[in-house]
């Protein structure tokens, strides 16, 4: 929008985009055209992702990728370790962990 203070919440808005491709398979926007799938990141708000697929997604966990899309910077995480404090937050609210992550990470390169 032509400000000029872009700091790391670009990257949390970029990240979000990520994560909601991960979970979802669909990208948050797809306009007609290049410039109107640029404009809907600019002016729409993302459907949650919990409504773009068939798989249960936590409840913490899609607020967490909400809020990475949210248009004013202000609104998003502020930093990589704000994020990760969400994203913690979100891990002890569900069934999954870091330490599961990184068990399933460890059986696998065991194989």
């Amino acid at each position: 929008m032509g400000k000029a203070d872009i700091d790391a919440r670009a990257d949390i808005y970029c990240l979000g985009c990520v994560g909601y491709w991960l979970v979802t398979g669909q990208r948050v926007f797809e306009g007609e055209n290049p410039l109107a799938t640029v404009l809907a990141h600019v002016q729409d708000q993302p459907i949650p992702p919990s409504q773009r697929t068939e798989l249960e997604i936590d409840d913490s966990f899609e607020r967490v990728l909400l809020a990475c899309l949210q248009k004013d910077p202000a609104d998003r995480p502020r930093s990589a370790a704000g994020l990760d404090s969400m994203l913690q937050s979100a891990a002890a609210d569900a069934a999954w962990s870091t330490q599961m992550a990184k068990d399933m990470v460890g059986s696998s390169h065991a194989q």
